[in-house]
């Protein structure tokens, strides 16, 4: 078993407050929660659903407009990076990037082309989950590993995991992971339908929760390994994890949460954490009734009535789906380094089927290890250990 710690070395994000770590990380304090109209994306029906959306900004149109974002949160990732990026270039460096697709980057130049008034000459092309790493790969001269993973909305999720593990066997000397989700009318097109889209926003494991609010971000972590000298050294680490599979159903959870309650365990078995040493739970919270109650369900079997303080941070940001991984990782990083675990915002009455009320006010930042759930729609579920100090 490897139990070594990776260093999360450096964090770049954009995301509904806007460009960078900092104002999420002041919106998140505030109590903010920035909603929208999902306009602008070619949505069919005349009355779109709120989401956590970019603010308005000057991107280049389309397809052009996808690659800026996410091409400015690696820039801004290596402002802030210590390493030197000539090291990037070198076969001791993956990238990993973890998200839905680029499927929305089609569809906001589809859109684009849609409202002008001449057709542009250049073809039109449909763009597959590579495109992004493609891209990132090219704008840093990288020659080391690529992966792209796609297992729906713990794609970033296990792209951390996956660097991880690569760093803790020394199969590269850093990892640089990606989590993106854009918004488009297909994916909400196709939520609406379900009818799993909560018009007042998330409200994770409450009483009264009926959905989903969909958001769109990008968040970029440069994971470096930990020299065996360096174990003492301050900041976030990514000690472990683990991934399972729940087949219980094609797009429901296990009602008793047995499958999340397994990827707990083995997470923490694997970090080298007891339950004891979780000092707050960031859940997974979609705000959906059935994914909670299963969450809420393995989170009670797993800790009992020694339950430490959960978290649930969608409201904030939305859920950025295959992005989620990355974003609420860096999110909750920049909360910590700021002295603060931010409170759960959109929970306000108790479900007694799950007896699990979230935090809902700000506390000080403690140290120790910190459990950070990601469940993904279709089953695949991935559960990471982060250490604080």
């Amino acid at each position: 078993m490897v139990t070594a710690a990776t260093r999360i070395a450096a964090v770049g994000a954009l995301t509904a407050y806007g460009a960078g770590v900092p104002v999420m990380v002041e919106g998140m304090r505030a109590g903010h929660c920035p909603v929208r109209a999902a306009t602008d994306i070619g949505y069919p029906e005349t009355d779109p659903p709120r989401v956590s959306g970019y603010p308005a900004c000057a991107w280049p149109p389309g397809e052009a407009g996808a690659a800026t974002q996410l091409l400015t949160v690696i820039d801004q990732l290596l402002a802030c990076w210590n390493g030197q990026a000539d090291a990037l270039r070198g076969e001791d460096t993956a990238l990993i990037v973890g998200g839905g697709g680029f499927l929305y980057a089609s569809g906001a130049e589809l859109y684009s082309r849609s409202r002008q008034a001449h057709a542009p000459h250049a073809p039109f092309q449909v763009r597959g989950p590579a495109w992004g790493s493609d891209l990132i790969a090219a704008h840093l001269q990288m020659r080391g590993t690529v992966l792209t993973l796609s297992t729906g909305c713990s794609s970033s999720a296990n792209a951390l995991l996956v660097a991880t593990e690569m760093l803790q066997r020394g199969h590269a000397r850093r990892a640089l992971v990606v989590g993106a989700e854009g918004l488009s009318a297909v994916t909400l097109s196709g939520f609406a339908s379900l009818m799993l889209l909560d018009p007042e926003g998330c409200r994770p494991f409450d009483r009264h929760r009926a959905g989903l609010q969909i958001g769109e971000g990008i968040a970029a972590l440069m994971l470096e390994a930990l020299e065996a000298h360096a174990e003492g050294q301050r900041g976030a680490r990514i000690c472990g994890g683990a991934n399972l599979c729940d087949t219980h159903h094609l797009t429901s959870a296990s009602p008793d949460g047995r499958v999340m309650h397994e990827v707990m365990l083995q997470a923490m078995s694997r970090a080298g954490a007891r339950p004891v040493d979780i000092v707050a739970v960031k859940a997974h919270g979609t705000g959906s009734v059935d994914s909670d109650r299963a969450e809420g369900s393995a989170l009670r079997s797993v800790f009992g009535d020694a339950l430490p303080p959960v978290v649930g941070l969608k409201r904030f940001l939305g859920h950025t789906l295959g992005a989620c991984g990355a974003v609420e990782t860096t999110a909750l990083i920049g909360c910590l380094q700021h002295g603060f675990v931010p409170p759960t915002a959109g929970f306000s009455v108790l479900d007694p089927e799950i007896s699990v009320a979230p935090n809902r006010t700000q506390l000080p930042a403690s140290e120790g290890f910190y459990l950070l759930n990601f469940f993904g729609f279709g089953g695949n579920y991935t559960s990471l250990v982060m250490a604080f100090s």
